[in-house]
C-alpha cells in the first residue's frame, strides 16, 4: 500500500513539471527578423580623416611641439610675404641669408642714426664733438665787428674763413635772440640740442654740416661754392629774424 501511494506522488510531482515547462515555453517572445532590408555602412571620406589627424587639437597621443618663438613667427612671416612675389623653390638657406642681410642693414641704420655725427667726423678725419677748435683763443664774438672781418677775408679770397667768421656770426645771432647760450668750449652738437624745442633746430643743423664740409674737409674753397654756401648761410638768419 506505501508503495502505491509513492508512486502515485512521483507520477503527480512529474505532470506538474510537464505542464510547468510548458507554459514557460509558451511565454518566450520570438523576435521577427526582416531579411529583405540591407545595411548601409557610413564611411568617412580620406579628406576628412586627413584634416583630424593634421590637427594638432586632436593629436591627443602626441607630445605637442615646442611654442614658436618670436624669432621663429618672425622669419614665418617674411618667407609667406616674400612668397607672394618670390618663387617658393628657392633652398632654406636663402630665407636665412635673406633675414640676416635685413637684421644688419637694420642695426647699421640704428647705429647710424644714433652716431651720425661721430661717424661723419671719423670720415672727415676730425672730430665735431671736439671743443670748438674754430675759434681763435684772442676771439669774444660779442666783440667782433664780423661784417668787417667778413669783408677782409673775401678781399683776400680766403673764403674758408669766411665762412668760418659766417658761422660764429650766425652763433652770436642765436645767442642775442636767446636761442642758445654761447662759450667758447662749447661744441656744435650742443647748440644744435640746446634748439631741440625750436623749429629752428632742423635748419641750423643742415647749416652746421655744410660749415663742418667746408671747415674740415681738407679740399680748397672757390668763390663759386663760397657764395652757395653763403646763400644756405643768409637763408638761416632770415629764418632766425622771422622765428
Amino acid at each position: 500500500m506505501l508503495n502505491v501511494q509513492l508512486l502515485l506522488r512521483y507520477l503527480i510531482l512529474l505532470c506538474l513539471l510537464s505542464l510547468k515547462l510548458s507554459v514557460f515555453s509558451n511565454d518566450t517572445l520570438k523576435v521577427k527578423i526582416d531579411s529583405s532590408s540591407t545595411i548601409d555602412v557610413k564611411k568617412v571620406a580620406d579628406e576628412s580623416i586627413e584634416k583630424y589627424t593634421n590637427d594638432k587639437e586632436f593629436l591627443y597621443d602626441r607630445i605637442p611641439p615646442p611654442a614658436e618663438s618670436p624669432w621663429e613667427a618672425f622669419k614665418r612671416w617674411l618667407n609667406k610675404l616674400f612668397n607672394k612675389y618670390v618663387s617658393n623653390n628657392l633652398p632654406p638657406i636663402f630665407w636665412d641669408i635673406l633675414i640676416w642681410t635685413i637684421v644688419a642693414a637694420a642695426l647699421i641704420l640704428i647705429i647710424y642714426r644714433l652716431f651720425r655725427h661721430e661717424i661723419k667726423s671719423v670720415f672727415r678725419g676730425k672730430s665735431a664733438t671736439n671743443k670748438v677748435d674754430f675759434i681763435h683763443k684772442d676771439e669774444n664774438i660779442h666783440e667782433m665787428d664780423f661784417n668787417q672781418l667778413i669783408n677782409d677775408a673775401i678781399t683776400q679770397k680766403d673764403y674758408k674763413n669766411a665762412v668760418r667768421l659766417s658761422y660764429l656770426k650766425l652763433l652770436k645771432t642765436l645767442t642775442d635772440e636767446d636761442l642758445i647760450t654761447w662759450k667758447a668750449d662749447k661744441t656744435n652738437l650742443d647748440y644744435i640740442s640746446e634748439l631741440k624745442q625750436s623749429k629752428l633746430q632742423i635748419p641750423f643743423k643742415k647749416t652746421t654740416v655744410v660749415f663742418e664740409h667746408v671747415w674740415y674737409g681738407e679740399f680748397t674753397i672757390n668763390e663759386n661754392h663760397f657764395d652757395e654756401t653763403m646763400l644756405i648761410f643768409n637763408d638761416m638768419h632770415n629764418k632766425i629774424t622771422n622765428h
